[in-house]
C-alpha cells in the first residue's frame, strides 16, 4: 500500500469541500442523500475503525458518539437525521480527520500487516465513491437553494473549468457488434466490488451501439414534441413517477421564455445543444430510446463493447464537473468504437441489478460499500465526469433506482443487429 496514494485521496476530499461556506456542510435536500460533514466524518470512521482499531491504535480526539454520528447501517444514525444535529462541528470533523491521517500514516510507514493493508486498500476505494456522491448530493443541496450559487465558478476553476464548445453535435451513427459467448466481470488482477464477481460466460446475440452518448439537443426535440405526454413510452411505474412529481423534462432544466437553461457545479447556464443530456431516470432514458424507436442495450451489451478498450475519458480528476460533448476525434465517421463509454454520464441500461451466476453473497462491510446492493435496481455503466478514474473499470457496475434523476445518468441508444 502506497502512503502516498492514502493521502493523496484523503487530501481530494478535503479539497472538494474547500470552496463551501460552513453553512453547506449540514443541510441535506434529498431523501438519498447526506450531508458534506456526513461523508467527510463517515469515511473518516471507516479507517479508525477498520484499520486503526483494528491494529490497537487509538485516535486522539476521537470520541464515542462518532460511531454512532458517521456510520451507516443499522449501527448508525438513520439518514434523516443526520441533518438535524448541530455537533461535532465542522471543525471538530477536519481535526478528525486529520488525526486518522496521521495515524494512518504514521502505521504505513512502519510496515503494517497484511490485515491492515487490505482495510486501508478498500477505506480508499470507498473514499472515492464517497467524493462521487458528495458533489451529487451537494448539487441538489445547491440547485435547490433560491440563489442556486455555483460550487465552482468558472473563472475560479482551471483553465478547464469550462469545455471547449465543439458546436453542432457529432452526427450519430449505431456500430454493429457480433457478440457470442463473452466473459462478463471482474476476473482478478486488481480491486473490484462484490458485484462485479466472478468473471463468467454469457451468450450475447449481435447487436448495435450508439457512438455517442445522446445530446440535449436529441432529447429537448423528445421534449417540445410531447414526448412526456405520450403513454405508450411509458410503463406504469414511469407514468406514476411522471404525476409524483410532475416530471416534464430532465433534472436541473428550467425553461426561460423560449431558452433552455441548466444548471450545473458551474452554474446555471444556456443548454448545449451538444453535450451529453444527464440527470434522466431510467423510466426517461427508456421513453426516449422508444421515441427513437431504439432501446437502451443491456449490461453485457455494453461491457462487450467496452472490452479491451482502455479506461478512458472525462473523470473527477479533470475538474471540469460538467459532461462535455463528443467531439469528431472521438465519435466522428472513421472512429470505430464508441464515444463516451468511460466518464461522462453513466449510463442507463436494461439489466436488473442481480448478482452473478456463482457470486458469494457480500457479507460486512464490502456488503455496505460501492454502491452495490441488490434488488429493486437497475444497472448503470461507465463512470461519469465526477467519478474518480481509479473507481471506473469496464466492468464496474452502479445500482440505482429507476426513478432516480440525482445521479449524472445519460442515455447511449441500442438496437438489434
Amino acid at each position: 500500500m502506497n502512503r502516498d496514494r492514502y493521502l493523496r485521496v484523503r487530501a481530494r476530499t478535503t479539497a472538494l469541500a474547500a470552496p463551501l461556506e460552513v453553512e453547506d456542510f449540514i443541510p441535506r435536500s434529498l431523501p438519498e442523500a447526506n450531508p458534506v460533514r456526513w461523508h467527510l466524518g463517515h469515511t473518516t470512521l471507516f479507517f479508525e475503525s477498520e484499520a486503526l482499531a483494528a491494529a490497537g491504535i487509538t485516535v486522539p480526539g476521537s470520541r464515542p458518539e462518532y460511531r454512532r454520528i458517521f456510520a451507516a447501517g443499522s449501527g448508525g444514525m438513520p439518514r434523516a437525521e443526520r441533518s438535524r444535529i448541530s455537533r461535532p462541528t465542522v471543525a471538530e470533523v477536519f481535526a478528525y480527520r486529520r488525526a486518522v491521517d496521521e495515524a494512518v500514516g504514521a502505521a504505513l510507514g512502519r510496515d503494517p500487516d497484511e490485515a491492515f493493508l487490505a482495510a486501508v486498500r478498500l477505506g480508499i476505494h470507498h473514499e472515492e465513491f464517497h467524493q462521487e456522491r458528495l458533489l451529487v448530493d451537494l448539487k441538489h443541496l445547491l440547485w435547490t437553494n433560491p440563489e442556486q450559487p455555483a460550487y465552482r465558478p468558472p473563472e475560479a476553476g482551471t483553465e478547464r473549468a469550462e469545455p471547449a464548445g465543439v458546436g453542432a453535435a457529432v452526427p450519430l451513427r449505431f456500430i454493429a457488434f457480433t457478440g457470442g459467448e463473452v466473459g462478463i466481470g471482474h476476473g482478478g488482477g486488481g480491486f473490484a466490488w462484490p458485484q462485479e464477481i466472478p468473471r463468467h460466460r454469457r451468450r450475447v446475440p449481435p447487436f448495435r451501439l450508439a457512438s455517442r452518448l445522446a445530446t440535449n439537443g436529441e432529447f429537448l426535440e423528445f421534449v417540445e414534441e410531447g414526448g412526456y405526454r405520450q403513454p405508450d413510452l411509458w410503463p406504469a411505474p414511469g407514468r406514476a413517477l411522471l404525476k409524483r412529481e410532475g416530471v416534464e423534462h430532465p433534472l436541473y432544466w428550467e425553461r426561460r421564455g423560449d431558452d433552455w437553461f441548466e444548471f450545473t457545479l458551474r452554474g446555471r447556464r444556456p443548454l448545449d445543444p451538444a453535450a451529453p443530456v444527464t440527470h434522466v431516470s431510467f423510466f426517461e432514458a427508456q421513453a426516449f430510446a422508444r421515441w427513437r424507436d431504439a432501446r437502451l442495450p443491456t449490461e453485457f451489451e455494453w461491457e462487450t463493447a467496452a472490452g479491451g478498450r482502455p479506461v478512458a475519458g472525462c473523470f473527477l480528476e479533470d475538474e471540469t464537473f460538467v459532461p462535455g460533448a463528443a467531439s469528431p476525434r472521438e465519435a466522428g465517421p472513421g472512429v470505430r468504437g464508441p464515444a463516451q463509454l468511460f466518464g461522462t454520464a453513466w449510463e442507463w441500461t436494461t439489466s436488473a441489478d442481480l448478482p452473478y451466476p456463482g457470486a458469494p453473497v457480500p457479507s460486512g462491510i464490502a456488503a455496505d460499500l460501492g454502491g452495490g446492493f441488490f434488488g429493486g435496481g437497475m444497472v448503470a455503466r461507465g463512470g461519469s465526469c465526477l467519478t474518480p478514474a481509479a473507481h471506473v473499470r469496464g466492468t464496474s457496475r452502479r445500482f440505482l433506482a429507476p426513478a432516480a434523476r440525482w445521479q449524472v445518468t445519460g442515455i447511449r441508444l441500442a438496437r438489434d443487429a
